[in-house]
């Protein structure tokens, strides 16, 4: 495994290739909004359905904050969609999936079963969105915390370093400056002494005139793809569904990797 930065030449070059893809309509695209394929039979005795969806939270400046592809499934069962809890076996799923595509019946049951189990499927990506943002809400307002009495801290011993060499005597130099020099000495002082006393640190973090990029953080809607896997025993599958099957305001597509 490699890991790359999101902003690594290599990673934007591949992500815009990823969008044009994602967005491209007419037919003429490289990926398919849903697959199929075949996973070991001990791995599960029903057809499993897995959906995906692209999660990103900007801050309040409109920085990316994070990013993240996001997996649901959960199991067909009587032509019904029960979710899988656990992310981890979801996971392992997906990892056990091979290239294999069921055969074409299988394909076709899974195509007919579809529009039984969207609903329920798209509710759970949704409460799974909604779960993860939740979770990354509260690490990023941990954080926006902590950096905030980082400042804080940073601009009391600043302050505190201005007020003791304020409080200092005049050095014997000062006699030998001109007039001038003299009264514009007086001025630089007075103006270090004007912030502390109108403007504490303690006042000066928060929303108020330099923002956290960390507050507010916003998780606009992306595209999602569809796929399901089944067991060899009866056949595991990622099936193109019948066309309207997007929900509204984003398309969805299947982005093997």
């Amino acid at each position: 495994m490699v890991l790359a930065h999101l902003n690594y030449p290599l990673v934007q070059r591949a992500l815009r290739l990823l969008r044009a893809e994602v967005w491209r309509t007419g037919g003429a695209g490289r990926l398919h909004r849903v697959t199929a394929r075949l996973i070991p039979g001990h791995l599960a005795d029903t057809p499993i359905v897995v959906a995906h969806a692209r999660l990103v939270m900007t801050g309040a400046l409109g920085h990316r904050l994070h990013e993240e592809v996001l997996e649901v499934g959960g199991e067909i069962r009587e032509g019904r969609f029960s979710r899988i809890r656990s992310v981890g076996k979801v996971r392992a799923l997906l990892r056990a999936a091979g290239d294999e595509l069921p055969p074409p019946d299988v394909l076709a049951r899974l195509q007919a079963v579809w529009p039984n189990i969207e609903p329920s499927l798209q509710r759970t990506l949704e409460v799974r969105g909604r779960e993860r943002t939740d979770s990354l809400r509260k690490k990023l307002a941990d954080r926006a915390q902590k950096e905030a009495g980082d400042i804080e801290a940073i601009l009391l011993e600043l302050q505190r370093t201005i007020e003791r060499e304020l409080s200092d005597p005049e050095p014997v130099q000062l006699s030998l400056f001109s007039p001038t020099e003299r009264e514009q000495y007086s001025r630089n002082q007075n103006a270090l002494r004007a912030p502390s006393a109108k403007n504490p640190p303690g006042n000066r973090t928060g929303d108020r005139g330099h923002p956290s990029p960390l507050r507010r953080p916003r998780t606009p809607p992306f595209p999602r793809r569809r796929h399901f896997p089944r067991s060899q025993r009866s056949k595991m599958t990622h099936v193109k569904p019948p066309l309207g099957d997007h929900s509204p305001g984003c398309k969805s597509a299947s982005l093997r990797g």
